[in-house]
């Protein structure tokens, strides 16, 4: 009801505990690109999700945000 992806924004937030408790800069150079898969793998998703249900799924989207309620 609230986001549409709740498992990634959860994956995202525990990769920032993990940075922020492990710092490295292994882990800093790595996260914007784990951030940037997930992102992709959302839209994908997305869109298998209009094909396969159409108007329904673009109507819910349009009322759900992606990952963060009061950002994207």
């Amino acid at each position: 009801r609230y986001l549409r992806h709740p498992q990634y924004t959860g994956i995202f937030l525990f990769t920032v505990g993990w940075i922020l408790h492990w710092p490295s800069l292994i882990t800093l150079m790595l996260w914007p690109i784990l951030i940037a898969a997930y992102v992709w793998l959302a839209k994908r998703e997305e869109k298998e999700a209009i094909d396969e249900f159409g108007n329904a799924y673009i109507e819910y989207a349009n009322r759900t945000k992606r990952f963060i309620t009061f950002v994207i």
